[in-house]
């Protein structure tokens, strides 16, 4: 019995990890739309290797419908690796566990 809780507790955090990537590759999404339309003009002003920290907030922010439904998909899978975590009692320490 506590090989299965073991391995279903595995399972959830092996989910919390695909969400993760998820949240990442369509974050890198929505700033790609992000920059191809609202700051087009000021992606002409960055250099190769240049290095600027995007947030959330730039996308939720977004004029653009398309930008700010990506910035609601992100919000809700990060909801929702909150609410595994909580419900399943995962720390970010054992979420970060390789």
């Amino acid at each position: 019995m506590q090989d299965e809780i073991t391995s279903y507790r595995q399972n959830i955090i092996d989910a919390i990890h695909t969400l993760e990537k998820c949240d990442e590759m369509i974050f890198n999404s929505g700033i790609s739309l992000f920059m191809n339309n609202e700051w087009k003009d000021i992606e002409a002003a960055f250099e190769i290797g240049d290095v600027y920290k995007f947030s959330i907030n730039h996308l939720e922010t977004s004029a653009d419908i398309n930008v700010q439904l990506i910035a609601k998909t992100i919000n809700e899978i990060r909801r929702t690796i909150d609410s595994l975590q909580n419900l399943n009692s995962i720390s970010d320490d054992e979420v970060n566990q390789v």
